[in-house]
């Protein structure tokens, strides 16, 4: 009896300590936040979206995926005439991990061009993850449906891959094909997703494998990225395919927090997307010239994704461009 009584005392005991724990680190914040979208298989796709679904990420951002499985509010396949529809296509950055919809430049964007009566209706076709072949074949395969005006795409250092991610989805959740994790039940790792004390925890572990990685090397020699060729080839694609339909394509840079104390980007890749686009055929703006060091740019913890005010530059620098886009359309018209 009393073994039992031990046991159930240590039990509440341990309880208590993983509960004070839990909300220490709620507190601390030490870790970035999280994407808790449901994913379902996609043919064509890494994945895709499970449309008119809603979730909260850890820090309570809201991620509503609308009718067609994109972030953003609910539109209709087909447009009137007096509509100027953009299509935006990227990764995590332009998705908007880390804000609220209304505070990413796709939302900043459809709200500040219809303020001017311009009718622009801004799709935010982003994927967590995607790369731009990924991209390229969202717009072939889904994004035309839409009969887009512009295709913007948008670019960060991630984007110079020709890796895509694959994932073994189940139960709404991508798991990396072999992880152990898929045999754990879904409630377990939702819950693991919304604890700040795993999240911490996972952080320690990679930064203490990174330090020990590197604990014999004096320096870490930091190769310049230039444009790899796949690359160079998945630009091509999607000018072309842009170019098939009719559709002005822009390509916007987004840099790191890390780009943006320095200055200037760490990798020859950025230099290498503005030296092709009258080779590949397409407009280019880079925004890292008009972030403000000064400002809280990233999200906490976070040196990749823009926050409300990341994403406020880089809708401004966009604004112009589109204006004169919708200028020209008009007239064509």
């Amino acid at each position: 009896m009393n073994i039992f009584k031990n046991l159930v005392l240590l039990f509440v005991v341990g309880l208590i300590c993983l509960v004070f724990l839990e909300f220490s680190m709620r507190l601390l914040k030490l870790h970035g936040d999280t994407d808790p979208t449901y994913i379902i298989e996609s043919d064509e796709l890494p994945f895709q979206m499970k449309p008119n679904t809603t979730a909260k990420s850890i820090y309570g951002k809201e991620f509503s995926i609308n009718n067609h499985g994109l972030r953003g509010p609910n539109f209709e396949k087909d447009k009137s005439s007096d509509i100027y529809r953009i299509i935006v296509l990227g990764d995590s950055v332009a998705f908007g991990f880390c804000v609220d919809y209304e505070d990413t430049f796709s939302g900043i964007l459809d709200r500040t061009l219809n303020q001017t009566k311009n009718s622009a209706e801004i799709i935010n076709a982003a994927h967590n993850g995607f790369n731009i072949n990924d991209a390229y074949n969202y717009l072939k395969y889904y994004g035309l449906e839409f009969n887009p005006d512009l295709v913007i795409l948008s670019v960060t250092a991630s984007d110079n891959t020709d890796q895509s991610v694959t994932y073994i989805i189940k139960d709404g959740m991508g798991y990396s094909p072999g992880s152990r994790w898929i045999y754990v039940p879904s409630f377990v790792k939702k819950a693991l997703r919304n604890s700040s004390l795993y999240m911490s925890i996972g952080l320690a572990k990679a930064r203490i494998e990174f330090i020990m990685s590197n604990r014999n090397q004096e320096s870490i020699t930091v190769q310049k990225e230039t444009m790899k060729p796949e690359v160079e080839k998945y630009l091509q694609d999607i000018a072309r395919l842009s170019l098939e339909n009719s559709l002005p394509l822009l390509v916007v840079t987004i840099p790191s927090e890390h780009d943006v104390k320095r200055g200037f980007y760490e990798h020859d890749f950025f230099a290498n997307i503005s030296q092709k686009r009258d080779e590949i055929k397409y407009d280019y703006i880079d925004t890292l010239s008009q972030f403000d060091p000064s400002k809280k740019n990233y999200c906490l913890n976070d040196g990749a994704h823009p926050s409300k005010y990341g994403h406020s530059t880089i809708a401004e620098m966009l604004y112009e461009e589109i204006i004169s886009n919708i200028k020209s359309n008009s007239d064509i018209r």
